[in-house]
C-alpha cells in the first residue's frame, strides 16, 4: 500500500473518530482535512483508497455492484462537487 493510500486511511479513520464522539467543530477540520487530501489524489489512486478502505472494514462483504462504486473515483472536495454540479447542470439546460 502506498503513503498516499496509508494517509488518505488515516485521515478517513481520524474522520470516523471525532464523528463517534460528536465533536462537530472536529468532524468539520476532519473532513476538510481529508478532502483536501482527496483532491491531490489521482481517480486511481482515489479508486485505490476506497478499495483498500472496503477491504479491510467489511472483508467478507462482497464488494458493490460497479455501478455503485463508479463514484469512488470522484473528488470529495467541495470545488470539485461544485464544478460536477455545475456541469450537470449545465449539460440539462443545454438539452
Amino acid at each position: 500500500m502506498t503513503p498516499k493510500i496509508q494517509q488518505w486511511l488515516a485521515l478517513c479513520d481520524q474522520l470516523e473518530r471525532v464523528y463517534r464522539a460528536r465533536d462537530h467543530p472536529g468532524v468539520d477540520a476532519a473532513f476538510l482535512a481529508l478532502a483536501t487530501f482527496d483532491h491531490i489524489l489521482t481517480i486511481s489512486e482515489r479508486m485505490t483508497a476506497r478499495l483498500a478502505r472496503w477491504a479491510r472494514d467489511t472483508p467478507h462483504e462482497p464488494l458493490p455492484k460497479a455501478a455503485e462504486r463508479a463514484w469512488w473515483g470522484r473528488c470529495l472536495c467541495h470545488v470539485c462537487a461544485v464544478a460536477r454540479t455545475s456541469s450537470i447542470h449545465h449539460t440539462t439546460l443545454r438539452k
